[in-house]
């Protein structure tokens, strides 16, 4: 059993003469393992200029550090160290001195041995190296925005904290770099602020940066907005103004057709959203139409074919444009409304002229639907 047990012995001859009993001697049976201790990253290097630095996130078990010493307390000059590279499956002896570690997930553990050679192992500690700087994160904003506290998103290293920058003059004293928010990457890769200061009108630079768990920090990506937060004209007289014309190429006097779904043709600001009505006029009203849509081109000309069978009458059209940053202009109506005519003339044609004449340039008469032309 364990414990300290005496031990004495006795001789016997070959006659059976038995001796006296020897001297009593003790022997302690131990098969308790020892405590082993605690071992941590607290160590550091005789002359102490090489201690472990828990970059980035305090206590999150992820650093750059890459050279340490570890420590067992309480302290045991016999104890051996072991260090594992694949989760604890396989463990190969190492020292409280680490260098030059690369990339990768440690566990650490001491192995102590008693007098009795019973044996016992500390509870492994974790460590993740990662001294590889992130790539430069993506930024994604609509280039164009009326918002002047615009969402940002983007994409980067799962669990790093993204730091965008507008360079801009916010608060006066000639600094152009402002943060203006900050968010952790989300498993997915993705993440998103919104701006926490009120950006002016105008084109802003923006830089993003990206600091992973373990501190390393990434190149800038880059990104310019232009926050835009004037309505585009409306008239010929300033440059990009919308204007309405009626398309009637067969017949370039007139503003009457018989095409239900007549082209309506204009000029607007490059790149903004026209939009077209019918049975409108300059206020928005509950009779109105929509009849197309279609983006300005980039010589400032805009083309749509009515998307409505219009019925026969007097039209009056009005349009808006919405520019890239979803300001919406005022509106422009047509210059003259527009007559849709499907019906045949009411009254029967007649012609009148002398069945013979000598003239060469005859007059000739008739009757016929008041304002039609006669061909």
């Amino acid at each position: 059993p364990e414990g300290t047990i005496a031990l004495s012995a006795t001789q016997t001859d070959a006659v059976g003469n038995t001796s006296a009993l020897s001297v009593v001697v003790s022997i302690e049976i131990d098969q308790t393992p020892p405590v082993p201790g605690v071992i941590s990253f607290e160590g550091a290097s005789p002359d102490e200029s090489v201690r472990f630095d828990d970059t980035g996130d305090l206590g999150d078990e992820i650093t750059s550090d890459t050279d340490f010493h570890l420590e067992l307390i309480p302290p045991n000059p016999d104890a051996t160290y072991e260090r594992s590279t694949d989760g604890g499956v396989t463990w190969l002896p190492t020292t409280l001195a680490q260098t030059n570690l690369e990339d990768g997930v440690y566990h650490f553990r001491a192995r102590v041995t008693d007098v009795a050679g019973n044996q016992a192992f500390t509870e492994s500690i974790r460590v993740e190296i990662d001294n590889t700087n992130p790539e430069a994160p993506v930024i994604d904003i609509q280039p164009e925005t009326k918002i002047q506290l615009p969402p940002i998103t983007g994409t980067g290293e799962s669990g790093a904290t993204v730091t965008v920058v507008a360079e801009v003059d916010l608060d006066g004293n000639g600094s152009i770099a402002t943060e203006i928010g900050q968010a952790v990457v989300e498993s997915d890769g993705t993440w998103e602020i919104t701006s926490t200061e009120t950006l002016p009108e105008g084109p802003i630079a923006l830089t993003a940066t990206q600091t992973d768990p373990a501190g390393n920090e990434s190149s800038n990506g880059d990104q310019t907005v232009t926050i835009d937060l004037t309505a585009p004209p409306v008239g010929a007289a300033e440059p990009g103004g919308l204007t309405i014309e009626i398309d009637l190429t067969a017949n370039e006097d007139q503003v009457s057709t018989n095409d239900t779904t007549p082209i309506i043709k204009g000029t607007g600001e490059v790149g903004a959203t026209v939009t077209l009505f019918a049975d409108a006029d300059d206020e928005e009203n509950t009779a109105e139409v929509q009849i197309g849509t279609t983006t300005v081109e980039s010589d400032g000309t805009w083309r749509i074919e009515s998307s409505v069978a219009l019925d026969d009458g007097l039209i009056a059209l009005a349009a808006t444009q919405t520019d890239e940053a979803d300001n919406v202009s005022g509106r422009a109506t047509g210059s003259v409304d527009i007559d849709i005519d499907t019906a045949d003339p009411d009254a029967a044609l007649t012609i009148n002229v002398l069945p013979v004449t000598g003239d060469s340039t005859p007059e000739i008469t008739g009757t016929g639907t008041p304002g039609e032309k006669v061909v």
